[in-house]
Parts: C-alpha cells; sequence; structure tokens
C-alpha cells in the first residue's frame, strides 16, 4: 500500500470513528476522564485556581516595598507681587541726626551716594514665582509594622488558594457522582430496551400460537384478545424503554462533551455484589473537600479576626522621595528645574471614630465561633452520612441477591408454566401471567443492579474514594 492510498484508508476511518461515536465501547473510567477533561463546570473550577494563585502572589508583593511616580503641571493666571516703600531718604536723615559722626562713615557715604544717584530705589517691588508651575517626582514606601496585616491578609489569600483547590476537587467529586449515576441509567435502560424486545417475542410467539388454535377452534376469542392486549403492552414497553434510553444517551454525551445525538456506546459488566469496610473518620475527614473548605473558611476568619484587632496598632513605614520642580524653591524661585530628596518615618494610629472598630472585632469574632461551630457540625454530618451510605450499599447487595433468587424462581415457573400450557393443563391467562411474573423480576433485577451500582458510587463519594 503506497502513501497516498494509506492516507485516504486512515482519512476514511477517522469519518466512521466521527460519525459512530467511538470505535470502541466507553467503559465507565472512560466516561469519568472524559467528563473531567471536556465538562465545562471542571473548567470554571480550574480557572478559579489560577485566580486564587495569582491573588495569592498579589498579595505577597504588600511586603515588598512599592515605588510610585507622580507628576503635576499647573499654569496660573497671576504670580504673586510684593511691594514696599523703603523711605531711604527719611531713614539716612534720621540716622544722621541720631548719629552725627555716621555721616564719615565710608558706607552710609556710598549708601547715600548711590541713592542720590537714583541706583537705588525708594521702594521694593517683587514678582515671586512664575505662571507655569512643575512637579515631578518618585517616591518610596516600605511598611515596617502593621500590627500584623500585612501578614494576615497573605495568609487569606493562601487560604482562598486552598479554598479553590477544594473546590475543584468537590466539582471533580460532584461531577464522577453525576457521571456514574447517567452511565449506569444508560446501561439500566440497554438492558430493559433488550427485556423489553425479549418479552414482545415472547408475547408474541404466543400470540401466533393461539392464533393457530383459534383458526381450529381451540381457544375463545377472548382469550386470543388477552393475549393480544399483553402484545400491545409489550410493544408499549419497548417504545417508552427506548425513548428513556435515547434521553438517558443524550444526558450522558452532554456530560462526556459530545454531541447529544452521537450514538455512544458503553460497555458493560455483570453486576456482582460489593464488599466494603468503612474507613476512620479522621482519615475521611483530611481528604472530604468539603470538610477541607469548612477549614480554609475558618482559617480565613481567624485571619479577618486577627486584621480587626491590627486596627488597634500603628502603621508605620519608611518614606522616601526624590523630587524636581519648577520654579526652583531651592534657589529664589529661579524658572529652571530643583532637585530635592526627603526620607521619613511616618506613622499613623486611629484614635476614635464612635467606637467602629469595636463593633467590626466583635463582628469578626462571633464570625469565628461560628465557623467553628460549622466545622464540628460538619464532622457529626459527614460521619452520619458515611454510616447512612454503607447502610444503603448493604441494603442493596441484599436487595440483589434477593432479586437473582426471584428471576431464578420466574424463570423455573415460566419453564413449568410453558411446559403444563403445551401439554394442555395449563389456561393461556396463566401463562400470560407467569410471562408478566418473569418481565417483571428481570426489570427488577436490572433495577437492583443500577441501585446497587449507583449506592457504590455515593459511598465512594462519601469517604472521597470516588477517581
Amino acid at each position: 500500500m503506497n502513501l497516498k492510498t494509506w492516507k485516504v484508508v486512515s482519512l476514511l476511518a477517522l469519518i466512521a470513528i466521527t460519525a459512530s461515536g467511538y470505535a470502541e465501547a466507553l467503559s465507565l473510567q472512560d466516561c469519568r476522564d472524559l467528563s473531567l477533561k471536556n465538562a465545562e463546570c471542571m473548567s470554571i473550577a480550574r480557572l478559579g485556581v489560577e485566580s486564587g494563585t495569582a491573588l495569592k502572589k498579589a498579595s505577597f508583593t504588600a511586603f515588598l516595598p512599592s515605588l510610585n511616580a507622580m507628576g503635576t503641571y499647573m499654569h496660573s493666571g497671576k504670580t504673586f507681587e510684593y511691594k514696599e516703600d523703603l523711605n531711604l531718604q527719611q531713614l539716612l536723615g534720621g540716622m544722621a541726626q541720631a548719629n552725627p559722626a555716621v555721616t564719615s562713615d565710608l558706607f552710609y557715604q556710598t549708601l547715600t551716594a548711590l541713592f542720590q544717584q537714583g541706583m537705588i530705589s525708594d521702594e521694593i517691588d517683587l514678582q515671586i514665582g512664575e505662571k507655569d508651575n512643575w512637579l515631578l517626582g518618585v517616591e518610596l514606601v516600605q511598611p515596617i509594622f502593621t500590627g500584623g496585616k500585612i501578614i494576615e491578609q497573605y495568609k487569606l489569600a493562601k487560604s482562598g488558594e486552598t479554598l479553590a483547590k477544594d473546590q475543584l476537587r468537590q466539582t471533580q467529586s460532584d461531577l464522577l457522582l453525576k457521571t456514574d449515576e447517567a452511565f449506569w441509567r444508560v446501561i439500566s435502560l440497554q438492558e430493559k430496551v433488550k427485556l423489553a424486545q425479549s418479552y414482545q417475542a415472547l408475547v408474541q410467539k404466543h400470540v401466533d400460537d393461539l392464533n393457530n388454535a383459534y383458526e381450529q377452534g381451540i381457544v375463545t376469542q377472548n382469550e386470543l384478545l388477552k393475549a393480544r392486549v399483553k402484545l400491545e403492552e409489550a410493544k408499549l414497553n419497548v417504545l417508552q424503554a427506548s425513548n428513556g434510553q435515547k434521553l438517558a444517551l443524550m444526558a450522558l454525551n452532554q456530560l462526556l462533551g459530545c454531541d447529544l445525538n452521537v450514538a455512544t456506546e458503553l460497555e458493560y459488566q455483570p453486576v456482582e455484589a460489593v464488599q466494603f469496610n468503612i474507613p476512620d473518620i479522621n482519615a475521611v475527614l483530611e481528604n472530604r473537600p468539603d470538610y477541607q473548605m469548612l477549614k480554609q473558611q475558618k482559617e480565613i476568619n481567624s485571619s479577618l479576626h486577627r486584621i480587626a484587632k491590627s486596627r488597634y496598632y500603628p502603621n508605620i513605614g519608611l518614606q522616601g522621595n526624590f523630587h524636581t520642580l519648577k520654579p526652583d524653591v531651592y534657589n529664589s524661585l529661579d524658572n529652571n528645574f530643583g532637585t530635592g530628596w526627603q526620607v521619613g518615618i511616618v506613622a499613623q494610629m486611629e484614635l476614635f471614630h464612635f467606637g467602629e472598630r469595636h463593633q467590626g472585632l466583635k463582628a469578626a469574632q462571633n464570625n469565628l465561633k461560628a465557623s467553628e461551630l460549622k466545622l464540628q457540625e460538619a464532622r457529626e454530618l459527614i460521619e452520619l452520612q458515611i454510616q447512612s451510605c454503607a447502610n444503603q450499599l448493604s441494603e442493596a447487595n441484599s436487595k440483589l441477591e434477593i432479586s437473582n433468587t426471584s428471576l431464578q424462581q420466574a424463570e423455573e415457573n415460566l419453564r413449568v408454566c410453558q411446559a403444563r400450557y403445551q401439554e394442555g393443563m395449563l389456561r393461556s391467562s396463566d401463562l400470560l401471567e407467569a410471562q408478566s411474573l418473569w418481565q417483571k423480576s428481570y426489570s427488577d433485577k436490572i433495577d437492583s443492579e443500577m441501585d446497587l451500582n449507583i449506592k457504590n458510587s455515593t459511598y465512594l463519594k462519601a469517604i472521597d474514594a470516588l477517581k
């Protein structure tokens, strides 16, 4: 076979597999794997875990210094002006009158000469600042002490991440149980379709025999009509079982992420009694995601309680900044950029706010106590649930055993009735009743098998062993 022919054959095989759903029958574990891979609820839960991890990383940055940039531009319509009359002539005259000897001082003579020549103004007229003002800078802030707020906020973020992971496990556990229920429901209805078809064939054969006997005048029309009624009921049972199987298969396909109308083939194995032992409750609690979620909620409330207490402590931080501004306040408001820097310790503490801190602390204490009580209650309820699931599983084992015995008895009864009917020692209605009892016993056995499988999955979920 050349390469071109091989590609054509491979393409046709792929199309055939796609059209038929799957090349091989899917086992229960195959269905579980597909649902975990394709279910939207799992994708949502995984995104929640990623968000929790990102928030934890973001929370850790609060331990590190923050660097901020700032910039301001302001245009002022006016600048500051300052005018002052110095009265130098009066001042110089007063000095000479008070101390005539000062007139011989060289500085006095020079000052007087400059004033008389108009080189020194008799008044001050200053313009301060510029209309265009700029401020640019960077600031570094490093927390030193916050009363434990930063540590507790980081613990909150870690608990949030763990909570998201437990939520993912809880979603997985719930999805697996739904998948198991859908799988066994399809298997049960498949078996019931086969049973309904077998029962229809059985009744059909009896109706054919009665038709022949009626034509020969051996049986009455009433007996024939009774058998035909049973035949129509059997046809209706086949239709109902087939419709139920189609709907159940569509529900399973939805969980598997397949097209709803794909004819997925499932692998069926005979059901036997389930052997189990109840594990230690402490080991179960360490693995149960719902219990661990409550533990994380308690840790969250504990951190919130400590954060509420930290509000009674001051916040202390190291702050430093470097800036440049125009006009230059460090050089007589020169119209150029000037630079400067500062380093300092900043402390802040709330003193009074009408008891708001006290009420917040009280609320946090109550939430913490409530989470502790919920955790204790959950332990008791989980232990009760495990025991209840174990009892139901044990009862399902017994029901399966009873249904198997009942089916054996119904099969033997049907064999005896058929033999007696052939010998002419049994009425047609009695044979129809024996066939109905056999059909009911077989249906009860199928229901018992499905119930046992679902009860087993429910028990495994209760002890967190459903994987």
